[in-house]
C-alpha cells in the first residue's frame, strides 16, 4: 500500500485536507526555528573560562539549543550590602549564581565554614541571635569550577540590661557632683536620658515613685561622654537618679539601677541642725549658710585631646562649677587669643592650620582673682581644607549664660 493510499485510510479525514494540514505543520515547525534563532542573537553570551569567544559562542549556542554545554558558576544580582534583623527574627540569605548544574553552595560566617556543601542556595536561621552577627558569605561550585560571592553584613538589633548594682553617693553642698551612666549593651546605640525620683516624690504607702526627666539648664549639663553634671548642689539635688534607654529599632526600654545622690553641708554646719548655737564653739565669722556660700570656679569635665579628620566639625568641651553660677564665664583661647565662650567650642570644619593647644579658662565675672584653667590639644589630619570660623554655642557677651 502506498503512502497516498495510507492516507486516503484515515477515518473522517479527507485526502486533500489531510495534505494542506501536513504542510500547515512543516511552516509552523519552521517559524519557531526562525524564531529562535532572533532570540538567540538577543542574547547574551557569558564567557567560558578558558575559552575563546567564538568557543563560547558555539557553547551558548549549543546550550540554548541541546542543553549540554558546561558552564563554570558566575555571580548574579546586585551587591548584598548590610541587613539589620531583630534579634529573635528569622534571617534568611540567598546566594545568587549561575552556571551549569548541579550547583553546591556553602556558607561561611566570619571566615569559618557555617554550612557543608549542599544544593540549598539559602541560608535560614530560624531565630537570630547576638552571636550571629558578623560577615556572611557563599561559595558556589560545579563540575567547571568554583567562586566566593560578595560578602553581607548581618547586624543583630538588640537591647541589653543594665549589669551595674546601685549606687550611692555624696557631694559636698555648692560643689558638683558627676553622675556616670552605668554600661549597657546595645545595637543600634539607644537614646539615654536621666530621670531622678527626688526622696519627696515617693508614695510611703504605695511605694510609687514620682519620675521627672532632668534636662540641661544653668544648674545640670550632660556632657559629650553622657555624663550627667549637677553644678553648685543644693539640698534639692538629693534623690534617686536613673538612667532611661530607649532602642528605636526594636522599640526596648530599661531602667538603670538607681544612684543615691546625698548633699552634705560644711562641716561646720553639721551640728547647726541637732544642737543650739549657744552649745557650739564656732566662731561667729564662721557662721554661713550653705545656700549663700561662695564656691571658687572649678574646672569638673576638662577638655580632652582630640584627633579628627580635616573637615569633618570637632568639638571640645569644658565644664566649671562655682557658686554663684550666674557669674561663671567659661572662655576658650589659643596662643593668648580669646576665641569664644561656653561650654563647648566648636570648630565646623577643622584644617591643618587649626591643629594646636587650646585652653578653656573659668573666672567669676565679679572677681579679680586669676581664673583656673585647662587645655587641650587638637589634631587635625588627612586632607586639606580652609581654616573655618570659630564657633561656640553661646556667643559671647558680657556675662554669658552657661548652656
Amino acid at each position: 500500500m502506498t503512502a497516498r493510499e495510507r492516507k486516503s485510510e484515515t477515518p473522517g479525514v479527507p485526502e486533500g485536507e489531510m495534505e494542506m494540514t501536513g504542510q500547515m505543520q512543516r511552516e509552523e515547525a519552521g517559524l519557531e526555528l526562525e524564531e529562535e534563532e532572533e532570540e538567540s542573537k538577543g542574547r547574551a553570551v557569558l564567557p567560558v573560562p578558558g575559552q575563546s569567544p567564538m568557543d563560547s559562542l558555539s557553547y551558548s549556542r549549543a546550550e540554548a539549543c541541546r542543553g549540554s554545554a558546561e558552564m563554570a558558576p558566575y555571580l548574579q544580582g546586585g551587591r548584598l550590602g548590610q541587613q539589620v534583623v531583630l534579634e529573635g527574627n528569622r534571617l534568611v540569605l540567598t546566594c545568587l549564581a549561575g552556571g551549569s548544574w548541579p550547583l553546591q553552595y556553602r556558607w561561611t560566617l566570619n571566615n569559618s565554614n557555617i554550612t557543608d556543601w549542599t544544593p540549598q542556595y539559602r541560608l535560614s536561621v530560624p531565630s537570630l541571635k547576638r552571636a550571629d552577627a558578623g560577615l556572611y558569605q557563599c561559595m558556589v561550585r560545579n563540575r567547571m569550577g568554583a567562586l566566593i560571592h560578595r560578602r553581607t553584613e548581618v547586624q543583630v538589633a538588640f537591647l541589653g540590661t543594665f549589669s551595674s548594682e546601685e549606687q550611692r553617693k555624696t557631694v559636698t553642698q555648692g560643689r558638683a557632683a558627676i553622675i556616670g551612666q552605668p554600661p549597657l549593651a546595645s545595637f543600634p546605640r539607644p537614646l539615654k536620658q536621666f530621670v531622678v525620683a527626688l526622696f519627696k516624690t515617693v508614695d510611703v504607702f504605695s511605694k510609687s515613685v514620682g519620675y521627672k526627666k532632668i534636662h540641661k539648664y544653668a544648674t545640670r549639663a550632660i556632657t559629650l561622654d553622657n555624663q550627667l553634671v549637677v553644678l553648685a548642689t543644693t539640698a534639692a539635688d538629693a534623690g534617686r537618679y536613673h538612667v532611661e534607654a530607649v532602642n528605636e529599632m526594636t522599640g526596648e526600654n530599661v531602667t538603670s539601677p538607681a544612684v543615691y545622690l546625698s548633699i552634705s553641708a560644711v562641716e561646720v554646719f553639721v551640728d547647726f541642725y541637732i544642737r543650739p548655737l549657744e552649745q557650739q564653739n564656732i566662731p561667729k565669722d564662721r557662721i554661713r549658710y550653705p545656700e549663700s556660700e561662695l564656691v571658687a570656679p572649678a574646672i569638673v569635665i576638662g577638655p580632652k585631646d582630640t584627633t579628627v579628620v580635616a573637615g569633618s566639625e570637632a568639638t571640645l568641651e569644658c565644664i566649671a562649677n562655682a557658686r554663684p553660677l550666674d557669674v561663671l564665664v567659661v572662655s576658650w583661647k589659643r596662643d593668648g587669643r580669646r576665641l569664644a565662650s561656653g561650654r563647648h567650642l566648636i570648630i565646623p570644619a577643622p584644617a591643618s592650620s587649626d591643629t594646636g593647644s587650646y585652653v578653656c579658662e573659668a573666672s567669676l565675672s565679679n572677681s579679680t582673682a586669676k581664673p583656673v584653667e585647662a587645655r587641650a590639644h587638637l589634631t587635625v589630619i588627612g586632607r586639606q581644607g580652609n581654616p573655618q570660623q570659630l564657633k561656640a554655642l553661646n556667643p559671647t557677651t558680657k556675662h554669658s549664660k552657661i548652656c
